[in-house]
């Protein structure tokens, strides 16, 4: 057994002065954040000293006994902006380091701080009714309750409690530390498949199955951005639009994460090792505009193409399926996607063909003749290289190589099977209550 983080997510319940409350210690919050960031920002401009995070504790300390109005917040409560910034400057320093673009810390405004966490002994702080509600207890907080509709872990292995603010409702997420089951090894799957993702279909699998992608309707949010742009800024009336905007894109996204759930306990529940490409979205959705010395060119093209890759949501399937697929013992390794929708499942030879083309044809005197879909025919090269086996599974451009295979999220001991355990985000993943 190994260790893995599991999100649950409630609906929070709160009294109308409540939410004001909760407002109010958000704008405390904020503030401090600002600060913390002005006095890193400061001590490194004037005298090229590097500010640390217990640094900036000690004088929370301070604060709450020259302002009476935190020393009536718990303190874990008024660390936890100064925390998130900790966090900030060490992910800006590694991406620097690892020459990626950094994005400085920047100022947060009071309407874009929604969230604050508790990591720090947090499971005392709820308490259980004998109805099924929960309430939970801060210190300086208005009651928050909420109702689980499921069981959940031992109180025990509670590690983060957060508190956030969406557009449509306050939700209180509580960060659990589970025990997974070890993956089960490449050569004992009994039901292994691979999956291409598209834009016309959202996956295309091995066995010849394709899911349909969900199209999303924008036809209400299309409508509230023409008020938006109507309205006057800086109006209270443009502020309610701008709610109104908030909301509608928020439902948009939770109906489109539903779907996603939906397909992927589908594919897990089928299949005991799942094949994937290890796609760079960020890359594949890159802007085509170019410079004014080099303009690029099809950029209305490139654009609508981005568009779709965004609305099909590559990157939350994989998060998803590799989250279930890790809870239930289950397998998901990650391939190089060199080739795959041009080389030949049958025989290994690549066929270059534009996007337009959806049929695979292997044609010609060197050809296997084989005539199949475009994208299953990728999804089974996909599947070949996961298996490491030949024509499919093969280095890009050499028939008969080998390569290895990765597997997302793993702790513990690495798996056996074809190549090593590469672990991701440490940010654990959500489920919606």
């Amino acid at each position: 057994m190994s260790q893995s983080h599991r999100t649950f997510k409630f609906k929070a319940r709160l009294t109308a002065t409540g939410h004001k409350r909760l407002g109010k210690i958000l704008g405390v919050l904020t503030d401090l954040y600002n600060a913390g960031l002005e006095e890193r920002i400061g001590a490194h401009k004037r005298k090229r000293l590097s500010v640390r995070y217990f640094d900036q504790c000690k004088q929370i300390t301070d604060l709450r006994k020259e302002f009476p109005e935190l020393a009536e917040v718990d303190l874990r409560v008024l660390r936890s902006p100064l925390n998130r910034l900790n966090k900030a400057f060490q992910g800006f320093f590694s991406r620097v380091k690892n020459g990626q673009t950094p994005g400085f810390p920047r100022f947060r405004a009071k309407r874009r701080y929604r969230s604050f966490e508790v990591d720090d002994a947090p499971g005392p702080m709820l308490k259980f009714g004998q109805n099924g509600k929960v309430r939970i207890r801060i210190k300086g907080l208005p009651s928050v309750s909420f109702k689980p509709n499921r069981e959940l872990p031992p109180i025990e292995d509670l590690k983060v409690l957060r508190i956030v603010r969406t557009a449509k409702r306050t939700e209180v997420q509580l960060v659990y530390r589970i025990d997974v089951p070890e993956p089960i090894r490449a050569e004992d799957a009994v039901s292994p498949v691979g999956i291409d993702l598209g834009v016309l279909n959202l996956v295309a699998l091995s066995d010849g199955t394709k899911v349909p992608g969900r199209n999303p309707e924008r036809k209400r949010i299309k409508r509230v951005q023409r008020k938006l742009s109507r309205a006057k800024r800086g109006s209270n009336g443009r502020q309610k639009i701008c709610d109104q905007l908030a909301r509608a894109w928020q439902t948009e996204k939770e109906r489109n994460r539903g779907y996603l759930h939906e397909r992927s306990r589908e594919i897990v529940d089928e299949h005991d090792q799942i094949v994937a490409e290890d796609l760079q979205i960020l890359n594949l959705t890159r802007s085509a505009k170019g410079t004014v010395a080099k303009p690029g060119s099809n950029v209305g093209a490139k654009a609508g193409l981005n568009r779709s890759i965004h609305d099909q949501g590559w990157g939350t399937l994989v998060r998803m399926l590799d989250d279930k697929a890790e809870r239930a013992g289950r397998r998901l390794d990650l391939v190089p996607p060199h080739h795959t929708s041009q080389d030949c499942s049958g025989c290994g030879r690549r066929v270059l063909k534009k996007l337009s083309v959806r049929v695979h044809r292997c044609d010609g005197p060197d050809g296997c003749g084989l005539v199949l879909d475009r994208d299953v025919n990728a999804a089974v090269n996909v599947l070949r290289r996961g298996l490491s086996s030949p024509p499919g599974g093969t280095v890009p451009g050499e028939v008969g190589g080998t390569f290895e295979t990765n597997r997302r999220k793993t702790t513990g001991s690495s798996p056996s099977g074809p190549g090593p355990a590469r672990p991701v985000d440490p940010e654990p993943y959500t489920e919606v209550a």
